[in-house]
């Protein structure tokens, strides 16, 4: 049975809200001298939440905010915190960009970058970006979100490739090793889990089953996450179970239900509205 069948579905509406709260109380109390530690997390969580929503207007209001908050600090939790938050809104909304690969990226830039320049069949950046994943992980062995992040990358790099066996392989291990992890217990890390990648690749090349497992996992460790209920609900199509399908796909359009998105489009004519 769908896990998230179980869910509650206002939990990121309520996100969204007590970290608006919370960031404006931050701000209106903030005095030069202060740390911004409150205004970093209330930022970064409540962007995270309105992208669960599906409002990409409100995510960019926040990376507005968090610029703004840096402007004040200089601080380099606050340019960290940015730099997250930008690279979360590319990976989140699948509006892929590219920019240059230079040594200042971190791992969530790059990660953005990676997926970017993949997707967007840009294959010799994608390379570039694969290898400097992989040169700053073997320089922090003990990161195990940096290996996940260089595996993430290399997979979908060795799958647009037209390598779809051993990016299957690699993908899966990463798996493995995002399983012997506790499950994130704020917004997702890495920024793209690592079970919906992997479903997504699965799910491309027609393993509709193997997908639907791995979305369904994935929604274990991280409940509600519309990315995840889409692609089960794809799988469950594709396996031409309909029940099921159909919950994935209503649970979805509980969240997003921005007609201008392909994706909630995609719902509403799956569901028949």
């Amino acid at each position: 049975m769908p896990t998230h069948i179980f869910i509650q579905h206002g939990m990121w509406d309520r996100v969204s809200e007590w970290n608006d709260s919370a960031f404006q109380a931050g701000w209106d109390l903030w005095e030069p001298g202060d740390a911004a530690g409150d205004q970093n997390h209330s930022s970064d969580w409540g962007q995270y939440g309105d992208l669960q929503r599906g409002d990409f207007e409100r995510s960019n209001l926040w990376i507005t905010r968090a610029g703004e908050v840096l402007e004040k600090n200089g601080d380099s939790r606050s340019t960290g915190t940015l730099k997250t938050m930008k690279a979360r809104h590319i990976i989140e909304t699948e509006q892929w960009e590219t920019y240059e690969l230079t040594d200042s990226l971190n791992g969530d830039e790059l990660l953005a970058l990676g997926l970017s320049a993949a997707n967007l069949g840009d294959l010799t950046l994608a390379q570039s970006v694969t290898d400097r994943l992989k040169a700053l992980s073997s320089q922090s062995p003990n990161s195990t979100s940096l290996k996940l992040i260089s595996m993430e990358v290399e997979a979908l790099t060795k799958f647009k490739q037209g390598q779809e066996d051993e990016a299957i392989s690699m993908i899966m291990d990463a798996v493995s090793t995002a399983e012997n992890q506790s499950p994130p217990r704020g917004a997702a890390s890495p920024l793209k889990p690592v079970h919906e990648l992997a479903g997504d690749m699965l799910l491309q090349i027609g393993n509709h089953e193997k997908a639907a497992e791995l979305y369904e996992a994935s929604l274990g460790r991280m409940a509600n996450r519309p990315r995840a209920l889409l692609g089960a609900a794809r799988s469950y199509a594709g396996l031409d179970d309909n029940q099921n399908a159909r919950q994935s796909y209503q649970a979805f359009y509980s969240l997003w239900q921005d007609n201008s998105l392909a994706e909630v489009s995609e719902a509403k004519r799956y569901l028949g509205l």
